[in-house]
């Protein structure tokens, strides 16, 4: 069930994507600390306990509900460890549920490859087709993941016809939050260059600065 209830993919806000506070507002909540040394813990926790990818993952979706109620600090506390692992399970569920048969493919073509002639056919056919899926998955995946911030429902993730009907009538918007996304990743990598370390923060920086711009592209999309 919904908090509230989201609007009809036709009546988008007059609102644009504000790029300082999808990437500044980690850091502008007055709790930044205490939350930001939670998602180092959460991410030093993939290394040893798989829960740790489950609670980025939730806390990136509840930050993006957050940001598409327009809150002005939409990062959520760790306290409910339980709500953000289920909201990180479904998460990974949709992208799973994206890249499935692109990975299929690709694993086809690596079996396939070692056999003499058809591996060649294979790596010819099957290559190209797994990329091209792969690649429209990649750009799927972010409407998916905003239909589901916006009903709390994981089936809504995977109403295509409607999600590209939503890409259609706020393209512009789509392609620049594609593009902020590109930015996140390269800044991401970037924070490798602080002393290596600086990589378990900048992953929790990226997966909070993901779900404040997904929220708030939910939100200028009127989805």
């Amino acid at each position: 069930m919904t908090e509230e209830q989201p609007t009809t993919a036709g009546a988008a806000t007059s609102e644009s994507l504000d790029l300082g506070a999808i990437l500044g507002g980690p850091f502008r909540d007055p709790r930044a600390l205490p939350k930001f040394l939670g998602g180092c813990l959460a991410v030093i926790g993939i290394l040893f306990f798989g829960l740790g990818l489950l609670a980025l993952l939730g806390f990136g979706f509840q930050t993006a509900q957050r940001a598409r109620r327009g809150e002005e600090h939409p990062m959520p506390e760790w306290g409910d460890l339980g709500q953000l692992l289920g909201d990180g399970l479904r998460v990974l569920a949709v992208a799973l549920g994206y890249l499935l048969a692109p990975l299929a493919l690709s694993i086809v073509a690596a079996v396939l490859s070692i056999i003499p002639v058809i591996g060649g056919l294979a790596d010819l056919v099957l290559g190209p087709v797994a990329l091209l899926l792969g690649l429209l998955a990649v750009v799927l995946l972010p409407v998916a993941l905003a239909q589901m911030v916006a009903s709390n429902e994981i089936g809504s993730a995977f109403r295509i016809q409607e999600n590209l009907r939503l890409i259609q009538a706020h393209l512009g918007t789509y392609v620049v939050f594609l593009l902020i996304v590109i930015l996140i990743e390269v800044l991401e990598a970037a924070s490798l260059a602080l002393c290596g370390i600086g990589i378990i923060p900048g992953l929790f920086w990226s997966q909070a600065a993901f779900g404040i711009g997904l929220g708030q592209s939910a939100r200028t999309m009127g989805i």
